[in-house]
């Protein structure tokens, strides 16, 4: 399979890293980067790569699958606030209803801070959805 430009500059790019990172001499980097720059086909470039791990930050993720992981980070750390937030609601109301105050009331107060708190996680949600994605 042949190779563009970008897949060139890619593996020139990886082998800078590894060499960054004491894996290859300046003589096997100029050597290989040489080889990955004259490359015309994925053979080429695995014979300038050989030998080496993958540098993980030079994979082709598609933005979709990045959006995504991002997403999916920020709505499990929401979730752990939000839980959190409930736990202290609740603990709230027991103690609320230990020391006597009235059910009507503090069962009351405490649906009335859950749908405030509730709301405004949801819309602590829709905002950082939208930022995710810049």
């Amino acid at each position: 399979m042949r190779v563009g430009d970008r897949d060139r500059e890619l593996a020139a790019s990886a082998l800078r890293k590894h060499y960054v990172s004491g894996r290859l001499t300046t003589d096997e980097l100029e050597e290989r980067v040489e080889l990955s720059l004259q490359a015309e086909s994925r053979r080429d470039l695995n014979r300038a790569l050989k030998g080496l791990p993958l540098v993980w930050e030079d994979l082709r993720v598609p933005q979709r699958v990045q959006h995504g992981a991002l997403r999916m980070r920020f709505f499990f750390r929401l979730v752990r606030s939000w839980v959190k937030v409930n736990v202290l609601l609740a603990a709230g109301l027991a103690v609320a209803l230990l020391v006597g105050a009235p059910i009507a009331a503090a069962v009351g107060a405490a649906l009335l801070a859950w749908s405030v708190a509730s709301y405004a996680f949801w819309r602590i949600w829709r905002s950082g959805v939208a930022s995710a994605g810049r």
